[in-house]
């Protein structure tokens, strides 16, 4: 597999969500708030089927996981605050290619406090399986654990090209019971309704062509040889269809 099947997620991109107003608050509130909506009425599994009536939320924070900022232009933008008591800073220390590449955005969605963890793969599928399997498992442990009433949702932005083909992500999300959804999102008769694994592909995606969630995925890849046709502003990612 050569270096053109794998694609980088667009670093300034996320840290313009982390940009703030002079009183504090979040200068792109509403995009971090399309963002998450995206994820939650687009992804299949985070649909209500016998209530298909989209969920709306608040938004009300965004943190990163560590403390350390991102390899961007834009990472000035990021706090430096950091709380070591966050659900999943622990489990994330343990591995390298999980460290450093969780955000974690903060919101109530009818009436119910929660956090939606995205992590950014940042290698190749083969180095990354190892940390990506056993974070979600880890992260589910310290979320039970907790016990805080908060929902949590975790979902991978996955950038190697080598799952375009649907056949293969359905062989990907089986290959490792700690994190597919059979386990996490009740395809095995286990499930726990305040924690949910996902996966958003953003290479080649294919039957969400007109949503939201499609933009945002062609928003974040970074194509290595093609930069300069990357989206770099937000507005860009909260279009209603894909042009």
């Amino acid at each position: 597999m050569d270096n053109t099947d794998f694609y980088n997620v667009n670093l300034d991109l996320v840290c313009k969500l982390f940009e703030k107003n002079a009183d504090g608050t979040f200068a792109n509130a509403s995009a971090c708030q399309n963002f998450i909506e995206s994820v939650l009425n687009d992804i299949e599994e985070t649909k209500n089927e016998k209530n298909p009536q989209l969920k709306t939320v608040t938004f009300t924070n965004l943190r990163k996981l560590s403390p350390n900022k991102p390899a961007s232009n834009e990472a000035e933008n990021i706090d430096t605050n950091f709380d070591a008591n966050l659900v999943g800073v622990n489990a994330a220390r343990q591995f390298p290619y999980i460290w450093d590449h969780v955000y974690v955005f903060e919101f109530v969605c009818e009436g119910v406090q929660s956090q939606l963890y995205i992590v950014n793969q940042n290698v190749k599928y083969m180095s990354w399986w190892h940390d990506l399997s056993f974070f979600s498992e880890k992260l589910f442990v310290a979320h039970s654990q907790r016990n805080d009433g908060m929902k949590r949702y975790l979902a991978y932005l996955i950038t190697d090209n080598s799952f375009k083909n649907t056949g293969v992500r359905a062989e990907f999300a089986q290959s490792n019971p700690f994190h597919t959804v059979s386990i996490f999102n009740n395809r095995n008769g286990i499930k726990d309704e305040t924690f949910e694994v996902h996966y958003i592909y953003t290479v080649n995606e294919t039957g969400r062509e007109y949503s939201n969630l499609e933009n945002w995925t062609r928003a974040l890849v970074v194509v290595p040889q093609e930069a300069a046709d990357n989206v770099s502003d937000i507005s860009e990612a909260k279009k209603s269809k894909v042009a």
